[in-house]
C-alpha cells in the first residue's frame, strides 16, 4: 500500500498523541471504517486495505492492549474503550514506477 510522506506523519502524530494517552494503561482501541468525502474516489478494495494496514501498524505499537476493526453492534463493554475514527478527504495515486524506483512500498 502507498503512504505518502505526509500521511505517515498524520499517523505518527496520532502514534505519539496515543502513547501519552496509552502509557498510564492500556485500554483496547476500536477502529471504525474511516469515511470518504464526497469528491473522493478510491480504487476498489482500498479503504478495506488502508483499514486492515491501520490495524496492524497500531497492534505493532504495544500502545493498546488490543486493537481491532469495529464489528457491527457494539458491546456494552466495547463503549467505554477507545475508538478511532477519521475521514479520507482527499486521494492522489501517485504513479508506482516511480515509487518502485525509488525504493518506496
Amino acid at each position: 500500500m502507498c503512504c505518502s510522506t505526509r500521511k505517515t506523519c498524520v499517523l505518527g502524530l496520532f502514534l505519539l498523541c496515543a502513547s501519552a494517552v496509552a502509557s498510564s494503561n492500556k485500554q483496547a482501541l476500536i477502529v471504525t471504517t474511516f469515511t470518504t468525502a464526497k469528491a473522493v474516489k478510491l480504487p476498489n478494495g482500498y479503504l478495506s486495505l488502508m483499514m486492515r494496514n491501520i490495524v496492524d501498524q497500531l497492534n505493532r505499537t504495544k500502545y493498546f492492549s488490543d486493537v481491532h476493526l469495529e464489528q457491527a453492534g457494539v458491546s456494552e463493554a466495547e463503549k467505554h474503550k477507545l475508538v478511532l475514527s477519521g475521514e479520507v478527504t482527499a486521494f492522489h495515486a501517485g504513479n508506482r514506477a516511480v515509487r518502485y524506483l525509488s525504493g518506496g512500498p
